[in-house]
């Protein structure tokens, strides 16, 4: 019983992390446009 609540956690932080990577990724690449000169 412990094992799987441990393991539904982890999983949920893994999820939460790549949630994070990819909406960090998207905020980079939107200054980077920004900040392009035109």
């Amino acid at each position: 019983m412990m094992d799987n609540s441990i393991n539904w956690i982890d999983r949920m932080n893994i999820q939460i992390t790549k949630e994070k990577i990819v909406i960090w990724v998207l905020a980079l690449i939107a200054v980077a446009l920004l900040s392009v000169p035109k």
